[in-house]
């Protein structure tokens, strides 16, 4: 599990910085002739966007689980822009209308950025390269061997039935089922 988050934190990393490239550039164009505290400014603010982008990537992959369900995966990328735009816009009292359309483009370049980053997070689930969380989530039991590898099927009962009953049930199928006795599809 760790190795997957890792992976899709890097992938978000380096999709959204790509993608949010040339906003940052012609922001930093628009300053010029470059001085140096725009330059540190610049450097800080696509740096801190990364981070962002990182973490971005590991709550996503918990929110966006293999049930179809869109609402929670909008709802991060939405989230996440919103706090990046909040914590970005410079408050000043005198201009209150540049204020709010400083809040509105850098909502507009998060949106952008973490959509991309999502979007990457979808291919690379769809061509294998990450691994989504089950929609059941994490089972209850994470034995210490398969903490990197794929899990083995999870128990909800004792291990111990040679005295002639059937198996117990599996942890995943009871997820899907719709009563105790109905089959898991």
């Amino acid at each position: 599990e760790r190795s997957e988050t890792a992976k899709a934190a890097g992938i978000a990393a380096l999709s959204g910085s790509l993608a949010s490239a040339p906003v940052k550039a012609s922001a930093l164009l628009a300053t010029l002739p470059v001085k140096a505290p725009a330059l540190a400014q610049w450097e800080f603010s696509t740096g801190a966007l990364a981070v962002q982008l990182a973490l971005f990537g590991v709550v996503y992959r918990y929110a966006a689980r293999s049930d179809f369900n869109d609402t929670p995966k909008r709802g991060t990328v939405f989230a996440f822009a919103l706090c990046r735009a909040l914590s970005s816009v410079q408050p000043s009292f005198s201009d209150r209308p540049e204020m709010f359309v400083q809040l509105l483009a850098y909502f507009g370049e998060s949106v952008f950025a973490f959509g991309v980053a999502a979007a990457s997070l979808g291919y690379a689930w769809k061509r294998g390269w990450v691994l989504r969380l089950p929609a059941a989530g994490l089972p209850p039991y994470y034995p210490e061997v398969f903490r990197d590898g794929p899990p083995p099927p999870y128990y909800d009962g004792p291990m111990d039935y040679r005295e002639g009953g059937p198996p117990p049930p599996y942890y995943r199928d009871r997820a899907f089922s719709d009563g105790p006795d109905q089959p898991p599809f």
